[in-house]
């Protein structure tokens, strides 16, 4: 996915990185979209040293969200994609 840059609370998905710990240490990562509607619920919810705040959905000192907005585009490779679809019939 593309990613954008979003004001704080704007009506738009943003990308995060979510990693959970275990009970034995292990951690597992995934990056994926967080809906505009339960982006701020979330990160009031996690430790102030994951965000940075510990305010949920705030701009930085650049104005900007430190979340980067999903715009819902993928981009793919058109010569491989090609050959796939040729291939899968």
């Amino acid at each position: 996915s593309i990613s954008v840059k979003r004001r704080a609370g704007d009506a738009s998905g943003a990308i995060l990185k979510l990693t959970r710990a275990s009970g034995g240490g292990d951690r597992t990562t995934i990056t994926t979209n967080v809906e505009y509607s339960q982006l701020d619920a979330l990160l009031r919810n996690v430790p102030a040293r994951s965000t940075g705040t510990g305010a949920g959905d705030v701009a930085d000192e650049s104005g900007w969200s430190p979340f980067p907005g999903n715009c819902n585009q993928l981009i793919v490779s058109l010569p491989e994609y090609v050959q796939v679809l040729r291939t899968s019939g």
